[in-house]
């Protein structure tokens, strides 16, 4: 079976097309692939490309039958929307979180909108009751990146050799981690790893965790569903994302083809961003004092970052998300790490404590890299289990 290269939705009438209000100093370059898998029927994944807003999404619909792709497609259709309808982009004077400027706000308010409207199909339509979908976004302006996700589908880096998993999963054993009931995450992880704390389209209002950091020239941003990221390991998608020869298309496809090989038991979609030399009409001079660059943490349950094999291969970080530090005239920042303001589903906020193994001097956190706790949230939604049909 071939993977499926993935369109861009062009159901947007030409005369409600908006301008972008920020645009990435970078050329950006990418390649999208979607896969049923071998054990479905039906692709309940989408994805979104918009080049001109720098807009990359990948949704992961649920809900059985052909619930989930609804879900998804109306996630991807919305999200469209709120970047090229201006006027959608509003949600009134009484949202707290509401700045049209931001673009990290607009990313989230992207998401939150396709909740609103999945919810609202799913609540006139009895055949879609349940229906909801992940979702993970980025944004590139100027020079930096925003990203907003909810649920597992993630979003990963490679800088320099270095492999990290941006996104934290909003997943049962992060979730019950978070609270300190160690045992009982791990039990999860081992039993019941498909079972996701959030996603879009289950309640009237989700939450939605937002980030930014600075990009640069050689940077590789790939966002994918679970269908990859549960079968196929972080260093084998490091090495393969690791090439120089740069053939985007052969790195998607040579993914998807290994979940296929792990038994494909899932849709897979992969979405590659490379960022490029900067672009002829990108402002000179250094950037802003307020853009903050990525630090990586370990992920809570693994005791140690893998070591890379050798210099050739790209060491591989677990997880990672913008951490305390100030804004780039301020010294170097604390080790202290934080993904979601709300009190049941906050990470760990220490990334270098002597529980986790690691050393304040692990080489993971580049000690010029200055870094800030930008995250942003909405409203929470209820537990909710993926479906296994």
């Amino acid at each position: 079976m071939s993977s499926t290269p993935v369109e861009g939705p062009s159901t947007i009438p030409v005369d409600a097309v908006g301008t972008p209000q920020h645009r990435s100093w970078f050329v950006l370059n990418h390649s999208v692939r979607t896969h049923t898998g071998l054990v479905r029927d039906h692709n309940e994944d989408d994805a979104l490309v918009l080049e001109d807003f720098g807009v990359y999404l990948v949704a992961d619909g649920m809900g059985g039958h052909a619930a989930g792709s609804v879900a998804s497609e109306i996630c991807v259709a919305t999200a469209e929307r709120s970047f090229r309808v201006p006027a959608e982009r509003t949600t009134g004077e009484d949202d707290p979180y509401q700045d049209l400027t931001d673009p990290a706000w607009q990313l989230a308010h992207s998401l939150r909108f396709s909740n609103e409207e999945i919810y609202r199909h799913a609540s006139n339509n009895r055949d879609l009751h349940g229906m909801g979908t992940t979702a993970v976004a980025t944004l590139f302006y100027d020079d930096m990146v925003a990203i907003a996700h909810a649920g597992d589908s993630r979003a990963y880096l490679l800088r320099d050799k270095r492999f990290t998993q941006v996104t934290t999963d909003h997943s049962l054993s992060n979730f019950l981690l978070a609270l300190g009931r160690e045992l009982e995450a791990q039990m999860a992880e081992a039993t019941m790893s498909n079972v996701i704390m959030r996603a879009l389209g289950l309640e009237p209002d989700v939450l939605i965790d937002t980030q930014e950091f600075r990009v640069r020239t050689g940077d590789r941003m790939m966002l994918c569903s679970d269908g990859l990221s549960d079968l196929v390991d972080d260093r084998t998608i490091a090495t393969v994302l690791s090439r120089e020869d740069g053939d985007l298309d052969a790195m998607a496809d040579d993914l998807v083809s290994l979940a296929l090989d792990a038994g494909g038991r899932d849709n897979i979609t992969v979405l590659i961003v490379d960022v490029g030399v900067r672009s002829p009409d990108a402002p000179g001079g250094q950037p802003g004092a307020s853009t903050q660059e990525l630090s990586a943490f370990d992920d809570p349950l693994d005791d140690t970052v893998d070591p890379a094999i050798d210099d050739a291969d790209p060491t591989v970080d677990r997880d990672a998300t913008g951490i305390d530090g100030g804004d780039d005239d301020a010294g170097d920042a604390d080790d202290a790490t934080a993904n979601d303001s709300s009190d049941d589903e906050a990470t760990s906020d220490d990334a270098s404590s002597d529980d986790d193994g690691t050393s304040d001097d692990d080489d993971a956190i580049d000690d010029d890299e200055e870094t800030s706790d930008i995250t942003k949230t909405l409203p929470l939604t209820r537990a909710r289990a993926d479906d296994d049909d």
